[in-house]
């Protein structure tokens, strides 16, 4: 329940612990020494093929993963041959692991199998992410890297940065690790090459930036597609079969309370069961003794196939983002492709 109290400080009204602000702080000074040292002391480590970087600078979830395979289908319809590099949060390896269909996610973790599964490309998963891309590139076959995270490793060369905010969060209390979210100052935001606002179901985002964000974002809405049952998932149903029917609702992502309310405003009547990021899901915590659906992420789906009976439904989405976006990124890959940084 840790996690929930800390969501609730970092984005909910209540005020910062204040007594705790000079550890926010050393939490700042050392990601301004790692700069330093990565700019004068330290020669970033490059690669040979182009890498692309999807991250963010909040703790907990806002879409990079669904951009992440957005992405990865954009460009294998524009004929390249993407690979993927992941830390693999919430999975148990050491050294660089190469994600397969059959792999556990225990192993290599949730987002890692989701994404393996969606783009059918290679993938490696490893705590160190230049060993991944050097057994990455290893494997032949790709032409460009994509990186889920890493916004903050500076010991790897990146072509382009993307970072994702949740337009309602962005920055929460403003405080960084662990009084607020904030891994980097968000100024660091005005630096990216692309900024995208997450803006949930929604097209539109109602929320103005903060004023330190001069960087003009790109939006990004989702859009929901069939159920599928997790044990069969050739068995379709669609979300309007469920309008004003009860469900259960189970999500252990960064942001639970998002999955809940999209639920909602598509009709259904939910009764929640919101579990930590990357939560080690047990029978008990997906099993109600009624005849009532069970909805969940596919991102938690994934883990409970096991689990499941033919009450159990994942929800698959897809993330949109503006097409301006989309245009934009081919061309600045384009240019990647030959050698040049375009602008």
């Amino acid at each position: 329940m840790a996690s929930f109290n800390l969501d609730r400080l970092w984005y909910g009204p209540k005020k910062p612990l204040w007594p705790l602000l000079p550890f926010s702080y050393l939490y700042l000074l050392i990601i301004k020494l790692r700069q330093l040292f990565y700019l004068f002391l330290f020669k970033p480590k490059s690669l040979v093929v182009p890498m692309v970087v999807i991250g963010n600078i909040t703790a907990g979830g806002t879409g990079k993963t669904p951009l992440l395979i957005y992405l990865g289908k954009l460009l294998q319809e524009a004929g390249y041959k993407p690979g993927i590099i992941s830390r693999g949060y919430g999975g148990n390896h050491h050294m660089p692991v190469i994600v397969q269909t059959n792999s556990d996610p225990k192993t290599v973790g949730d987002e890692a199998l989701l994404i393996h599964y969606q783009l059918q490309c290679p993938i490696v998963v490893g705590k160190n992410r230049y060993l991944a891309a050097k057994k990455l590139v290893a494997m032949g076959n790709i032409d460009i890297i994509l990186s889920d995270d890493g916004l903050q490793h500076y010991g790897l060369v990146r072509d382009l940065e993307i970072a994702v905010m949740d337009s309602v969060r962005q920055g929460g209390n403003g405080a960084y690790l662990p009084v607020g979210p904030l891994r980097e100052p968000l100024t660091r935001l005005n630096k990216v090459d692309f900024l995208i606002l997450n803006t949930g179901i929604s097209k539109q985002s109602t929320s103005p930036l903060v004023k330190k964000i001069t960087k003009k974002p790109y939006l990004m809405h989702y859009t929901f597609k069939n159920l599928y049952q997790i044990t069969q998932p050739e068995m379709l149903l669609a979300l309007a079969d469920l309008k004003e029917k009860t469900v259960h609702a189970v999500a252990g992502i960064g942001d639970p309370n998002r999955f809940f309310k999209q639920l909602i405003v598509y009709g259904l009547k939910i009764i929640p069961h919101a579990y930590p990021d990357h939560h080690v899901f047990q029978k008990e915590d997906i099993e109600f003794f009624d005849e009532n659906y069970v909805i969940m992420t596919e991102k938690d789906a994934i883990k409970c196939k096991e689990l499941s009976d033919r009450r159990h439904l994942a929800l698959a989405i897809d993330a949109v983002p503006d097409q301006n976006f989309s245009t934009e990124f081919l061309k600045r890959i384009e240019g990647l492709k030959h050698g040049q940084k375009t602008t």
